[in-house]
């Protein structure tokens, strides 16, 4: 994942924004000191369980850290926009994802194709047809 910096030279396509999960809590309203939180404090596992609780983010810091031998790439991030002055340290590469900016994925191209499916009644078993005429 490149880092705010690193995107200056090399940025990611205009379409995509780049999100991470952390427990609601951490969004409340902080001093306008900057406020360094850890992640692990904050923590939700499998982005795609809590994507209500994501929230854009920028990557600030790339780092290694080992422990128990073991060595992880962390991430220190910001939330974004209005929340210059918090950051989160040692964030996981699995709570960071990329997803389409609104109105941004294929679907929503003029020259999408949008076609009505029709479908023959008589794929139906005859139970289901249950419904009266209007």
């Amino acid at each position: 994942i490149r880092t705010k910096d690193e995107q200056e030279e090399n940025p990611y396509p205009a379409n995509v924004k780049m999100i991470f999960t952390v427990d609601p809590r951490a969004s409340g309203d902080f001093s306008k000191e900057t406020t360094e939180l850890s992640w692990n404090d904050y923590s939700i596992s499998f982005i795609a369980d809590h994507f209500e609780e994501a929230f854009e983010c920028v990557v600030v810091e790339r780092y290694q850290s080992t422990k128990n031998g073991k060595t992880d790439t962390l991430y220190r991030i910001n939330p974004g926009i209005n929340k210059e002055h918090i950051f989160f340290k040692d964030v996981p590469r699995d709570a960071i994802a990329f997803v389409s900016k609104e109105y941004a994925s294929d679907q929503h191209l003029e020259t999408a194709f949008r076609h009505e499916i029709h479908i023959p009644d008589d794929i139906f078993p005859k139970k289901w047809m249950n419904l009266k005429d209007a």
